[in-house]
């Protein structure tokens, strides 16, 4: 485990983890979307994320 902080800490991140310690945090605070089990708020969610790459895609063009 490595050490982060922040404004609210220190808190301990998992060394092999790409995220960091809002990450840790937010799991925390929401422990339900840790666990993704709706296949429907998983297809909606990337819905969105497509859709926001394309308009951002429009925007950079």
């Amino acid at each position: 485990m490595r050490k982060e902080h922040d404004s609210l800490g220190i808190q301990s991140v998992p060394q092999s983890a790409y995220y960091g310690i809002h990450t840790v945090r937010a799991r925390g605070n929401f422990p339900a979307v840790s666990s993704v089990n709706d296949r429907e708020l998983v297809k909606n969610f990337l819905r969105v994320k497509l859709a926001c790459a394309r308009a951002n895609q429009n925007i950079l063009i």
